[in-house]
């Protein structure tokens, strides 16, 4: 199977979660990925998603632009997320205590804990004013 290379370029808003979620459903169809596989792709990509349209701008600030690159060969799966909102570095931000109580517990921070556990690789640069993270997936062969 040689590589196969999919970019969608978008804004990052509300309006636009259907279209990343269908676009990477569509491909990873495409490419033959097994649903288990897709799934936590679909599930890092929400949570990434999601923080980009929350965070991503300050009050005021126009949405950031949102760009989703997969890259799928015969051994592992790529997704590379970008987007030129503020700077935010997900893999510096401690993982809460999974054995804390609830009550003891902070609202959030669970995402790069699931981000982290589904993921085989996790990697995060800051590329002049555009945040990049990198999530990569081997493949069952």
């Amino acid at each position: 199977m040689s590589t196969q290379r999919f970019t969608l370029e978008t804004v990052a808003t509300e309006d636009n979660f259907e279209r990343v979620f269908t676009f990477l459903q569509t491909h990873g169809q495409e490419c033959g990925l097994e649903q288990a596989l897709l799934s936590k792709f679909e599930l890092v990509c929400e949570e990434l998603f999601v923080n980009v349209v929350t965070h991503g701008s300050g009050p005021a600030g126009p949405e950031p632009s949102f760009a989703l690159h997969l890259e799928v060969d015969a051994n592992r799966v790529s997704m590379t997320l970008e987007d030129d909102g503020l700077a935010f570095n997900p893999l510096e931000h401690e993982v809460q205590d999974l054995d804390a109580s609830l009550e003891d517990r902070q609202i959030g921070g669970l995402g790069i804990h699931f981000i982290r556990e589904l993921m085989d690789d996790v990697r995060y640069e800051r590329v002049g004013r555009i945040n990049r993270v990198t999530l990569i997936k081997r493949r069952s062969v």
